[in-house]
């Protein structure tokens, strides 16, 4: 309640003693506010508001609940492809064209996600593989995944509950980003 107040106190001072701001909030009030308010009802920019921290709070707690079962690495791998979800969806939105400046730098970014994603601390891909072909287990990387008793030590429904749950988080970020 009290971050909602806080702005609409500072409108109404904006509304009702606009000369003693400053000049800079003044231009920006006549430059952004305003036409806001002459576009858009303030009830529907109140509620513009409400489903903008809904959707920021929503991604946040997504992603924090995503770390109980997966890595910090594969969290953030699967979190970095953001740029490729921002650009499809303001592209639906008719936000935003795509270029192929954009496309080849979203194509570079993805595949730098797909590579921190695959990497032996990330991904239980190499323990899965590993165990299946009986493989030495050796390296450090592999071992931190395995159990005692050489079976994997990762649980696959947590894993991929945890990458949907990451995979939920970006899109929401995505969306509260456009």
């Amino acid at each position: 309640l009290l971050i909602l107040a806080l702005p609409i106190w500072l409108l109404g001072e904006l509304i009702v003693h606009p000369k003693s701001s400053p000049a800079s909030i003044r231009s920006w009030w006549r430059s952004t506010i305003i036409p806001l308010f002459k576009k858009h009802k303030p009830m529907t920019i109140v509620l513009y508001i409400i489903l903008l921290s809904s959707a920021n709070f929503f991604s946040s707690w997504t992603w924090l609940c995503s770390l109980a079962y997966i890595s910090i690495t594969a969290n953030q791998a699967l979190f970095s492809t953001l740029c490729a979800f921002v650009l499809v969806l303001s592209t639906l939105a008719g936000a935003e064209k795509i270029t192929i400046s954009k496309l080849i730098a979203v194509i570079a970014a993805t595949i730098g996600s797909v590579m921190l994603f695959l990497a032996p601390e990330a991904s239980p891909l190499a323990a899965f593989k590993s165990a299946a072909t009986g493989g030495d287990l050796s390296d450090d990387a592999s071992s931190s995944l395995m159990s005692s008793e050489g079976s994997p030590a990762i649980d696959v429904k947590g894993w991929v509950w945890g990458c949907t749950l990451v995979i939920i988080s970006t899109a929401t970020y995505a969306l509260y980003e456009i």
